[in-house]
């Protein structure tokens, strides 16, 4: 069985992958300072597929799939240990997403450990 991404998925990760390069890690630390949710670069990000991944076409969905998700995910996963180094007192990191495998690969003592993020 080959275990290697096809094309499609090939440009998916490599759009996934600027994008949070681009357009999440620069900012993550202003937003969160200013809580600010960024609903224009949200709506980039659904232009680009990465909204609605499950839900079908037909509908304005991009029906993808599970790998797809994961494939989409995984280098916002990078952004992870930042986030949780550089979250403020009070501050709140969310991972919302799918868990397939440690990729990208970080040490999650840092997020599964017995310990409160909160600081007050």
């Amino acid at each position: 069985m080959d275990f290697a991404l096809n094309e499609d998925q090939r440009a998916i990760e490599d759009a996934a992958r600027r994008f949070a390069t681009d357009r999440l890690a620069p900012n993550a630390a202003e937003w969160d300072e200013k809580e600010i949710f960024p609903v224009d670069v949200l709506r980039e990000a659904a232009a680009l597929g990465f909204a609605s991944i499950y839900v079908k076409s037909d509908v304005g969905g991009s029906e993808m799939g599970r790998l797809d998700a994961a494939i989409i995910f995984a280098p916002v996963g990078s952004l992870v240990p930042a986030a949780l180094r550089a979250v403020r007192p009070g501050g709140v990191v969310v991972c919302g997403g799918i868990h397939m495998s440690d990729i990208p690969s970080f040490p999650y003592e840092i997020l599964w450990g017995e310990r409160s993020l909160r600081r007050k």
